[in-house]
């Protein structure tokens, strides 16, 4: 059976993973598997190409593992190598992903192989019960596609500008190239915008630089300490039940159960109708608080690990979804993607230092022949340097993919209301815009992140790509037993 793996992400090369797991398990009897894993960029995903000690993991090294059968993978693959379990460079994750994936490719199996093309696909079509992949100058035929198109640019904040000082995609750009006395704006307050900062600081940037909010929620910080919470009214059969009854899950419902969760467990910032009103003293108050356990952040991690918040959002009706990302979207991302205290009192020192101020309301950016950028809050304010550090675009149109921009006018790919593609989230296939499964393609991490309201976290990836191994090897079961 050969398998086409396009993308050799966190998903990517954990799918590798699982897949070689079972088969040096349980063997494949009289055949083998022939992956080919399509990269044209560097393998393991863009946010873990940078080599700067700044940018640190966001999440603790024990739920970073890509071997779902082995959860302290990465932590052991630190003690091995000597390296802190804390206060992680993200480079080392990434040399982490490249030590596996080297491992897969290069190991001897009877039953599998992977072999690795460092090119883009640019047209799936389907031929048949086969796949015909396209690459620039060439194709190939398989039986099975498992598609991961990890990070697109984020949706650009100025239309149709030529202006180089507009960085779109702060993720390739190289900031060395800034002069250190230069103003800069960044648009967005989460975890790409500190890793700019960090970066410019530690270039021995010395201009001003300003973080704008666009919905006055600062970053959380993560607690030092862990407790975890177990949910008691959050539970799957409750789900499930409020489904039943409704023929979906009301959110106003799981806010109440939400809400009961928490009013156990202490004060809740998700909840409350209390605005931030100062940014920088909001930060220094974080670090406090970060000192003793968080309920906030041990509640939605529970709802994270137990799969629970996929549940719940894909029961919800659109109307639903849609009012929670206008009313607590912004809050819960600030929470359950508390920036590292090490950031924390990083940022606080730039803050009182001077180094770094924080914008809330931005209103409108504009080019401007004289300044270079006047971005609007309550006040005008000019720089000479824009960086969009808002997040990857979620719309497959606007996703900077030669890929996905082929397959999607081939009618292979249904677009997801809410971000990402259609796929049936049961069995993880592919749906094509005349609503119909298509078997043998399968979707996983951020390109589902309309289906999936975690797409983005590791620990999703992980689970979904072990399901998708899981169905090819069925599958791959179901043919030897025919031809029997």
């Amino acid at each position: 059976m050969k398998i086409a793996i396009i993308g050799a992400d966190v998903a990517g090369i954990s799918v590798m993973k699982s897949l070689s797991n079972h088969v040096k398990s349980h063997g494949i009897g009289n055949t083998y598997l022939d992956g080919t894993v399509y990269e044209p960029e560097k393998m393991g995903g863009l946010a873990y190409q940078t080599k700067s000690n700044a940018c640190l993991l966001n999440l603790p090294a024990g739920i970073m593992s890509i071997d779902s059968s082995n959860s302290s993978c990465f932590l052991q693959w630190l003690n091995k190598n000597n390296i802190p379990t804390h206060s992680i460079p993200r480079y080392i994750f990434g040399n982490y992903l490249k030590e596996q994936y080297n491992k897969l490719i290069n190991e001897s199996n009877p039953w599998i192989r992977f072999n690795s093309k460092e090119q883009a696909v640019k047209k799936i079509s389907k031929i048949g019960k086969l796949f015909k992949v396209y690459t620039f100058n060439n194709f190939d035929i398989v039986d099975k596609v498992v598609l991961f198109a990890g990070h697109s640019e984020p949706t650009s904040l100025i239309e149709q500008t030529e202006n180089s000082n507009y960085i779109n995609n702060p993720w390739k750009y190289d900031f060395t190239k800034i002069d250190k006395h230069n103003s800069i704006a960044i648009v967005g307050t989460r975890l790409t915008a500190f890793d700019v900062v960090k970066k410019l600081f530690y270039n021995g940037h010395k201009g001003p630089i300003t973080l704008f909010s666009r919905t006055n929620n600062p970053p959380h910080v993560r607690s030092l300490v862990s407790s975890p919470i177990p949910l008691k009214y959050l539970r799957w059969d409750v789900i499930e039940s409020l489904k039943d009854n409704h023929g979906h899950v009301p959110l106003e419902k799981v806010i109440e159960l939400l809400s009961h969760e928490l009013s156990n467990s202490g004060d809740s910032f998700l909840l409350s109708s209390e605005k931030v009103t100062c940014p920088s003293t909001f930060i220094a108050s974080q670090l406090d608080l970060a000192k003793s356990a968080s309920p906030d952040q041990e509640i939605l991690s529970a709802l994270y690990r137990s799969k629970l918040i996929d549940l719940i959002w894909m029961r919800l009706s659109s109307k639903d979804k849609s009012y929670f990302y206008e009313n607590f979207h912004s809050k819960w991302m600030c929470l359950a993607h508390p920036i590292t205290f090490e950031n924390g009192v990083f940022l606080n020192d730039a803050i009182e230092s001077g180094y770094v101020q924080i914008e809330k309301g931005l209103k409108e950016i504009k080019e401007d022949y004289v300044y270079g950028f006047r971005l609007i809050t309550q006040k005008s304010l000019d720089f000479d340097y824009v960086a969009n550090c808002t997040g990857m675009s979620k719309s497959i149109k606007k996703h900077k993919s030669s890929l996905l921009c082929s397959i999607d006018t081939d009618d292979n790919l249904l677009e997801n209301h809410f971000g990402g593609i259609d796929i049936n989230p049961y069995n993880l296939q592919v749906i094509s815009k005349n609503g119909e499964e298509t078997t043998g393609f399968y979707a996983n991490g951020a390109i589902t992140c309309g289906v999936f309201f975690s797409a983005f976290a590791t620990i999703h990836a992980v689970r979904n790509s072990f399901s998708i191994a899981n169905n090819i090897l069925s599958d791959l079961n179901i043919e030897q037993r025919a031809s029997a």
